[in-house]
């Protein structure tokens, strides 16, 4: 497969975890909980498949402590999946969001990437908000709103793009 194959592929699939992350807070009062289920599985399998395109590209800029954040977001997706062995969904996503936010910043730091960090990170804040203050749940929709449009935006970075070689 061609690089560039590969990056429109994981573009591809960024963007659509993105969005279906950004529409599944208003999905949960009008999908069945069996439907619902299905929709955020596929949600987390394209967002670890964009992230990856995500990170391949990054990975020279990055470095190990971006690859941690990378490796935190998996992580995290896959508890959000795996819920009854690692305390439910909370830490899962908390994983999931708090990796996200390293490699995201890293990228900024470094100067990679501008928009879709700074999603990432207003999206950690306002998760701790909504955390922090329970009569509004209205902030966690949003939050993951924000979270999925950070990934629609990183997603489409990566169309027309080559690997990264590194040396």
């Amino acid at each position: 497969m061609r690089d560039e194959t590969l990056c429109r592929l994981s573009g591809t699939a960024a963007i659509v975890g993105g969005l279906l992350r950004a529409a599944n807070g208003f999905a949960a009062n009008i999908l069945s909980d069996d439907i619902l289920q299905l929709v955020y599985f596929a949600t987390d399998v394209v967002l670890i498949f964009g992230l990856a395109g995500i990170y391949l590209q990054a990975r020279a800029q990055v470095g190990w402590f971006g690859f941690a954040g990378f490796v935190a977001t998996v992580i995290g997706l896959l508890m959000v999946r795996s819920g009854a062995l690692f305390g439910g969904y909370q830490a899962g996503a908390s994983a999931a969001l708090l990796g996200t936010v390293l490699l995201g910043g890293i990228m900024l730091a470094k100067r990679y990437s501008i928009a879709a960090p700074a999603l990432w990170i207003a999206s950690f804040a306002l998760a701790l908000a909504a955390a922090l203050k329970p009569g509004m749940g209205w902030t966690a929709i949003i939050a993951g709103a924000v979270y999925g449009a950070g990934f629609v935006l990183a997603g489409t970075k990566l169309f027309g793009k080559k690997l990264e070689k590194v040396v």
